[in-house]
């Protein structure tokens, strides 16, 4: 094993490590003010990383709970508009973009300093243009 597999390894392990500990603090009911943030951040961390075993879906779901269990953290919110792209982009469909627009709205409205939020205005320009360079010309065919 090389010298960087052992240490993604070894930081793989310690994110796992951190994940349990904030799981047992909340179901334990010892969790301190941001825990459920820390958790969303710590599970989009870990599925960020190669061979990751955590699914969009367990992701999304954890993301969800900690954003309903600390409202006024703008923290997991804006973790769920983070992992909802990851979603889309993973899955090529549609399925999470209505979810994916109110949780922009919402952050937009409470952190607009969300740096998630200059990624997703981006990549909607991006799509835009995109859309618009491929778009029939009147006079083309298919217009």
């Amino acid at each position: 094993m090389s010298d960087i597999e052992m240490r993604l390894a070894q930081e793989r392990r310690f994110v796992e490590r951190r994940i349990e500990a904030l799981r047992e603090a909340i179901e334990q009911g010892r969790a301190k003010p941001g825990d459920a943030g820390r958790l969303a951040t710590a599970m989009y961390e870990l599925k960020s990383m190669v061979l990751s075993p955590v699914t969009d879906e367990e992701l999304l779901e954890t993301v969800r709970w900690a954003h309903a269990a600390d409202p006024s953290d703008p923290k997991p919110l804006e973790v769920l508009v983070g992992a909802l792209c990851v979603a889309r982009v993973g899955a090529g469909d549609s399925r999470w973009d209505a979810e994916l627009d109110a949780a922009t709205r919402e952050l937009e409205a409470r952190a607009p300093e969300a740096p998630v939020l200059d990624l997703v205005r981006r990549a909607r320009s991006d799509l835009q243009s995109l859309l618009e360079e491929n778009r029939p010309r009147r006079g083309e065919r298919g217009a």
